[in-house]
């Protein structure tokens, strides 16, 4: 449930909206903007337990340091464990979904524009294999060369592949992201540590 939950962002099964986009700008830019803040917040803390000379400040800000880094920490695992699973686990999901969307291809003339500009960005063709109109006829939009009507190079990749693809290299590079980000913190709690035992 937990990579249905993740892959949905990428795909849609209702005909009113997008069949497949890449998560909002709005998650990419509201998600770092509220990090910043809370991240602000802590060192401001910091440096006011540090300019009140307070232990007992000092030991909060190292709890919560602590309990952010651990939070981070699990995210990171979180992500890279997900990442081996979604390959298996999302093919079925995203295959599913985007035949039901192909299906409607010839009937749903909103749905025929949103799968050629999918296959357009993703470069790729067909769900799980190439799309064909006929048995030797692709579709436009699988085409990286089209001339008079024919298809001279069709994309190889199927947009299944696109999607998973694209999702892991996400999964990944937050992964990284959060395990240097937890890394960073924990050391920070740790001289934090030793400078309340120093002090004491």
């Amino acid at each position: 449930m937990a990579l249905v939950a993740f892959i949905q962002p990428f795909i849609s099964s209702s005909t009113d909206t997008k069949l497949v986009e890449r998560p909002s700008a709005k998650v990419f830019h509201v998600g770092p903007i509220a990090f910043s803040i809370v991240v602000l917040a802590i060192v401001g803390f910091g440096w006011f337990a540090f300019a009140m000379k307070s232990r007992l400040l000092f030991i909060i800000y190292t709890v919560i340091l602590l309990f952010i880094g651990v939070v981070v920490l699990i995210v990171s695992l979180v992500c890279f464990a997900a990442r081996k699973r979604l390959m298996e686990d999302g093919r079925d999901v995203l295959t599913a979904e985007l035949k039901r969307s192909y299906a409607e291809y010839t009937d749903n003339e909103k749905r025929q524009k949103e799968i050629d500009d999918f296959q357009k960005v993703y470069k790729c063709c067909g769900p799980d294999q190439p799309a064909n109109i006929t048995e030797t006829t692709y579709l436009p939009s699988c085409c990286a060369t089209l001339d008079k009507g024919q298809c001279l190079k069709p994309y190889k990749q199927t947009c299944v592949d696109a999607i998973l693809n694209h999702a892991q290299s996400v999964v990944t590079t937050v992964g990284v992201v959060a395990f240097l980000l937890a890394f960073l913190i924990l050391a920070t709690a740790g001289a934090t540590i030793m400078m309340i035992v120093t002090s004491g």
